[in-house]
């Protein structure tokens, strides 16, 4: 079998990228139609920031969704929940006010308790995880699926399920839907602590393409 090595593989002036073994690679992308459906588009590791702000990364000629994944997420403050806000307005992005809705259910895996999450809202934010600790082993780590609002239509919705020993310590599992009833086009999503900063973790996020 011959082998070639080469440090760099342009595409040719044409610019429809280069195909390898039936694989097109274009503008540092793998297609979807050779599996790469899911294009990593931010990553943001916290350093006790106030809040983890992803704006303008919402595009939805190529994408239909967006996965977030966060990381062993741990606050500053014990016992503090994790809030997020829909951003609007692109690049100088701002907070999607109003009443923001959620349902779903959470079970501790350490007791009997166990409850569906019905009628609930809040105004101008939205709760992921309550009481969020600072101890060994209380990090929180989960996963989101974001689909945007996009001026018309449908509104914006958070799917995300989560796991984590609470500051009690208990260990909960959760799933949840929040959603804004707004058609304003959604472009961006903020991560915060109700009280103090996120001292550490990772939030990722990634598009699923069309």
């Amino acid at each position: 079998m011959s082998e070639i090595q080469v440090n760099t593989i342009n595409e040719y002036t044409g610019a429809k990228g280069v195909t390898i073994d039936g694989a097109l690679i274009k503008d540092s992308q793998l297609a979807s139609t050779a599996g790469g459906g899911l294009v990593k588009l931010i990553s943001t590791t916290a350093s006790d920031d106030p809040t983890l702000t992803f704006d303008n990364f919402v595009d939805s000629s190529t994408y239909s969704s967006y996965i977030v994944n966060f990381e062993n997420i741990i606050p500053a403050s014990d016992n503090t929940h994790l809030y997020f806000n829909f951003r609007q307005g692109g690049g100088s992005g701002s907070d999607l006010t109003g009443t923001y809705y959620r349902a779903g259910f959470f079970a501790e895996g350490t007791s009997a308790t166990s409850q569906f999450v019905h009628n609930t809202s809040a105004s101008n934010y939205a709760v992921i995880a309550f009481q969020l600790g600072t101890g060994t082993a209380e990090g929180l780590s989960a996963k989101a699926t974001f689909f945007p609002a996009t001026g018309s239509g449908a509104s914006s919705v958070l799917d995300y399920e989560v796991g984590y020993n609470n500051a009690n310590p208990a260990f909960v599992s959760s799933r949840y839907h929040a959603l804004i009833q707004s058609a304003t086009a959604t472009t961006g999503l903020k991560f915060y602590q109700s009280s103090g900063n996120i001292a550490s973790g990772t939030i990722t996020i990634f598009g699923v393409k069309k």
